[in-house]
């Protein structure tokens, strides 16, 4: 009898693991790639990472001992870290993306094109890249700290501050540059929070697509874009009032017209030092 019962149990152990090895596990299909190789955990999508800097007469003032150019990197080495950290964790199955925009775009073509050969697509890479692949997560942080140096000197060198269109960006571009389908998609901005370009100004009784001093102290808010934009996160970096009061007014009219675009996730952050700054994208982005 007794031996019986153990030839049961042993069978239906072995039973059980074979019908385990047959139960798929609760994934969800990345984009591209053939379905044997392009899963990850239920929730656990990869990120599409696009960093807009506001190339503006901000970079070149200071503050916290610093000149903004030079927190700008420090921050946005970063990121590029954080990124290249998480590919490099799990590189086999890395699909996050990253790229650096800048709108209008700059006048110089070679800031240009040093933007475009930063952007990476770890998806990209076929299974028998893996080499390359890796090779790029590991010099990531360091090629972005090398390309935007060049880019704000070159900025810095021709003084042409004409601001950078925040408003025009999210009421035409927003959604072609920074939302794809089956990713995380965040937008990271570093501005001081002053969205303006002198070139694209327009201000209707109790609206504007501009922040100034003098909106601000009129109570004037953002017009609204016309655009829905649901599916991504805005992180807002750097953000320098000037007064330091006008913090509190900027951070309330840029989350009232996130808002209103349908932009359920999103935080403006008050310029800091760079390493208390890390902290925070650390938290944002996540694991």
């Amino acid at each position: 009898m007794k031996k019986n019962i153990i030839i049961a149990v042993l069978a239906t152990i072995a039973i059980g693991a074979i019908v385990s090895t047959y139960i798929p596990s609760c994934t969800t299909k990345c984009p591209g790639g053939s379905d044997s190789d392009s899963t990850v955990q239920a929730g656990k999508l990869p990120v599409n990472l696009t960093v807009f800097i506001d190339l503006s007469d901000r970079i070149v003032k200071t503050r916290d001992g610093l000149r903004q150019d030079e927190k700008d990197l420090a921050i946005l080495y970063s990121i590029a870290n954080h990124v290249a950290s998480k590919a490099q964790g799990k590189i086999k199955h890395a699909k996050d993306r990253m790229k650096v925009i800048f709108y209008p775009a700059p006048m110089d073509s070679s800031i240009n094109k040093l933007a475009q050969e930063l952007e990476v697509d770890f998806g990209s890479y076929s299974r028998k890249d893996m080499q390359n692949k890796l090779q790029r997560a590991h010099d990531l942080a360091a090629d972005f700290n090398k390309g935007l140096q060049v880019i704000y000197n070159n900025a810095i060198k021709q003084q042409n501050f004409t601001g950078s269109d925040i408003w025009g960006f999210f009421s035409s571009k927003v959604n072609d540059f920074c939302v794809k389908n089956g990713y995380r998609n965040v937008l990271v901005i570093l501005t001081d929070g002053y969205i303006y370009d002198e070139n694209h100004m327009i201000q209707q009784e109790r609206q504007a697509n501009f922040i100034s001093k003098g909106t601000l102290a009129q109570g004037i808010t953002l017009m609204p874009t016309g655009q829905k934009v649901e599916d991504l996160e805005v992180l807002v970096l750097e953000v320098n009032a000037d007064p330091i009061g006008d913090y509190a007014k900027i951070n309330s009219t840029i989350s009232q017209w996130f808002d209103g675009m349908g932009i359920k996730t999103h935080k403006i952050a008050e310029t800091d030092l760079p390493a208390n700054t890390k902290v925070l994208i650390d938290n944002f982005l996540g694991k």
